[in-house]
């Protein structure tokens, strides 16, 4: 597909039970949603989740207990090939988001699942707060990512 990438929409333990649309995710697998670089919807759920960010953050510097933090951000495997995966956070500064790769790499990443990964501040694309089924804030893009699976025929 011309100018398109590959976005991974769901992380792998921490949310199908918090977001509906990640329930179909096949088992063992990830879901993987492919979108035009320059897809509107996305750019739209991008300028959200940066224009939110603080609320992440105030988030994030009072954890509570039972509650998951995480970001999206895009990762290049050594061929250029680019991912849009999850994190689960455990660490911010001004500059930098580091957390725990919560994705399976699709293509030939030197990192796996559960490999400590950090990432520019820069670059977070989306980010979730989630305290079980139902309650969550954030994930600006999985209703983006959700209506072009369906325009593909995807679930």
């Amino acid at each position: 597909m011309r100018g398109s990438r590959i976005i991974v929409v769901c992380v792998a333990a921490a949310w199908p039970a918090a977001i509906p649309a990640c329930k179909d995710k096949p088992p063992g697998g990830e879901w993987v949603v492919q979108v035009e670089k320059d897809d509107v919807r996305i750019a739209k759920a991008k300028d959200e989740a940066k224009r939110r960010w603080p609320e992440f953050v105030a988030a994030f510097q009072a954890r509570e207990p039972n509650t998951a933090y995480a970001v999206k951000a895009p990762l290049t495997s050594p061929s250029g090939k680019v991912e849009h995966m999850w994190l689960q956070v455990t660490e911010l500064s001004e500059t930098t988001v580091s957390g725990i790769l919560d994705n399976v790499p699709q293509g030939d990443f030197p990192m796996k699942h559960g490999d400590p990964v950090t990432v520019p501040l820069a670059d977070v694309e989306d980010w979730i707060i989630g305290k079980g089924a139902g309650n969550i804030v954030g994930a600006f893009s999985i209703p983006a990512l959700r209506e072009a699976e369906q325009e593909r025929g995807g679930n």
